[in-house]
């Protein structure tokens, strides 16, 4: 499970999305998306809700219009906290709790698709993400046919907060991440103490996840098969992200790598240290090119701030690291 690139910036993602919601973006929608937002909790919402909102009744003559407009800019600042706020803590406000079924029409039925759609792509551009970051083991895109029965990509995203759960938060920046749709799909609706990518990492240096690999038979010592060995993910004190895992079923579909271990396993009983050695003669000879030559075996983005570039990075890093191919502090 990846954290959001290091290159990430949120403040800039906050001001493109702050500019974005104010923003028509040239789409059938006439009115921005805060707008919007606005118009039905004016129209739908409970007296509990227009509360919490500061929404009043807008006065239309001409002697209040100042005064209108004044409590339309409060009303949409806390609509602005909703879309761009800390969804850990807007999750637990009680009364958007209490009435969360009043937003599941306008809000998960009703602008949400419309809201994919605009956002998607940008979203997932901003966030940097290739491959997804809850397994890192296919990308976030899918490939379908358009309306012009053209091949398109399509970008999944899940809901750290499930939207079924938490519908006011169907629309918050924060609350989306870029997926693949099989762990979208797997995922589904699960609300749990889930992993956010925006402030989670399976690299936490005090205790990080790692995926491990052994011998069935613990007398082998020759290239295995895949009938072998056993494939798994040594979790630590990290319940968070055990819960997380068991969500999405992670540690039955590594089992299905395990010819990609294999391959890393191969590589390190291939090609021993004292062979690099000899190899890495014919370059600088250095503890640098030695690295080099593993950075050749293994593949590229193998660091921890690279392993969104590429499918089973960590997994193939994680493996390497525990044959003893390369330590945990080697930059490839």
């Amino acid at each position: 499970m990846l954290k959001v690139p290091k290159d990430f910036d949120s403040n800039i993602y906050s001001k493109w999305a702050e500019e974005s919601i104010y923003t028509k973006k040239n789409t059938k929608r006439s009115k921005s998306l805060i707008s919007c937002i606005y118009q039905r909790i004016n129209k739908y919402g409970n007296k509990e809700i227009k509360k919490y909102f500061e929404i009043k009744s807008e006065v239309k003559t001409k002697t209040n219009v100042k005064l209108a407009l004044e409590d339309r800019l409060k009303s949409e600042a806390v609509i602005k906290n909703l879309l761009l706020g800390n969804p850990a803590e807007i999750s637990n406000i009680e009364v958007l709790k209490n009435n969360a079924a009043l937003f599941k029409p306008y809000f998960t039925e009703g602008l949400y698709p419309k809201f994919r759609t605009e956002f998607g792509r940008e979203i997932n551009r901003m966030l940097g993400f290739r491959s997804c970051p809850y397994c890192n083991r296919a990308f976030v895109f899918t490939p379908i046919r358009n309306k012009e029965q053209k091949i398109a990509s399509r970008y999944e995203s899940d809901h750290i907060f499930p939207k079924e759960t938490y519908p006011y938060l169907a629309l918050n920046i924060f609350n989306l991440i870029p997926v693949c749709a099989t762990c979208n799909l797997t995922k589904n609706n699960a609300d749990i103490d889930f992993f956010n990518p925006f402030e989670d990492c399976w690299e936490n240096e005090d205790n990080p996840v790692k995926f491990k690999w052994g011998y069935k038979n613990k007398s082998q010592n020759i290239i295995p098969k895949a009938e072998d060995i056993d494939v798994f993910i040594d979790y630590g004190n990290n319940n968070k992200f055990k819960c997380a895992s068991e969500a999405l079923g992670l540690d039955e579909i590594y089992k299905l790598h395990k010819s990609e271990a294999i391959d890393v396993v191969e590589i390190a009983q291939k090609y021993s240290d004292s062979k690099l050695v000899e190899i890495s003669k014919y370059f600088d000879g250095s503890k640098n090119g030695i690295l080099a030559l593993k950075k050749d075996l293994l593949g590229p983005n193998l660091n921890p701030e690279e392993f969104h570039k590429r499918l089973l990075a960590k997994f193939i890093r994680d493996i390497a690291e525990d044959v003893g191919f390369v330590d945990r502090d080697d930059i490839l």
